[in-house]
């Protein structure tokens, strides 16, 4: 997993008392993401519709949870071979909050369910 530039300026905002954004959508790819830049703010070759987590907080680790259904992740009627996942600010825009290379996961019509967790340490 990469964590993004972005995410980690939004979250010294967010500790330091200021107005910050946090990942609300997650987005699937099908391009070339086999090394995600740090300074990232897409992923390449993005498929379907960008789907709003369920996010769950308790203390300083935050759940992220995304059920995709089969219809929004495939892009052909032969499935998909998915190379990257990510969470974002918006349903739509370049603001990539963390990227997930994939190892070439193929879809068909299946729901595909995806967890990310997040734990802050302020050391």
């Amino acid at each position: 997993m990469t964590i993004i530039t972005s995410l980690l300026n939004n979250n010294a905002k967010a500790m330091g008392g200021e107005s910050y954004d946090y990942p609300t959508h997650n987005l699937v790819a099908t391009g070339d993401n086999s090394s995600i830049d740090l300074d990232a703010t897409a992923l390449d070759g993005e498929i379907g519709t960008r789907e709003l987590f369920t996010i769950a907080r308790s203390d300083n680790v935050t759940n992220y949870t995304v059920v995709r259904s089969g219809t929004d992740v495939i892009d052909t009627t032969n499935g998909d071979s998915l190379t990257g996942a990510g969470m974002e600010i918006a349903a739509t825009g370049n603001d990539l909050q963390v990227g997930v290379t994939i190892n070439e996961l193929q879809t068909t019509a299946f729901d595909l369910e995806l967890d990310y967790e997040i734990k802050w340490d302020r050391g």
